[in-house]
């Protein structure tokens, strides 16, 4: 209850619930319902943060994506401190973040949904021309760098319990796209999955 624009619904064993809050960060709530905003400590200088999706690594920090303004994906450390995780890939600023993922190989998976601003301008009507300039990057051994490119206002991104498909929510393209997921990160065989 009296959460502002809640977010990328993460499910713990235990039956803890973590949601991304507009109030300002991460909302944990227990089994029994009570709730508690995460201690947020956001570095001096930025003024439009929007958390969107997150991951939440072994060490007990979350990777948040930034929708706001400032964008990029931020890491927010157990003690509460947040700083810059990526800000930037192959010289393309992380203007909207959308959502970040971990993957069983302790890679960083992120989706940018444009690199339009403001945001508006990547929301098109059905019928209207799609504005395709979100993407997604990899974070792993190489660093961090765009690995496909040209989607609809991206979403979400998975990759299936084979470990060989990855998937891409296109929200203003009202697709799924999915390509083959190679062992190195790569992407190929661009397709569409579902409209």
């Amino acid at each position: 209850r009296e959460l502002k624009r809640p977010e990328c619904v993460l499910c713990m064993p235990s039956g803890r619930l973590y949601v991304a809050d507009r109030n300002g960060g991460i909302l944990r709530i227990e089994p029994d319902g009570k709730q508690a905003l995460l201690k947020w400590q956001l570095p001096s200088g930025v003024h439009d943060f929007i958390p969107n999706g997150f991951a939440l690594l072994p060490d007990g920090t979350f990777l948040v994506a930034n929708m706001g303004h400032d964008g990029g994906v931020w890491a927010r450390r157990p003690d509460g401190q947040v700083e810059p995780y990526l800000m930037e890939a192959d010289g393309e600023r992380l203007a909207k973040a959308n959502f970040v993922f971990n993957d069983e190989q302790g890679r960083i998976w992120i989706t940018v949904t444009t690199r339009s601003d403001p945001l508006s301008k990547a929301m098109t009507g059905l019928g209207q021309p799609e504005l395709r300039d979100g993407f997604v990057c990899l974070v792993d051994s190489k660093g961090g760098r765009i690995v496909a490119d040209g989607f609809a206002f991206t979403n979400e991104a998975r990759i299936d319990s084979s470990g060989k498909g990855f998937y891409v929510v296109e929200t203003q393209g009202r697709r799924i796209t999915r390509f083959r997921l190679g062992s190195n990160g790569d992407l190929s065989g661009r397709e569409t999955f579902t409209t």
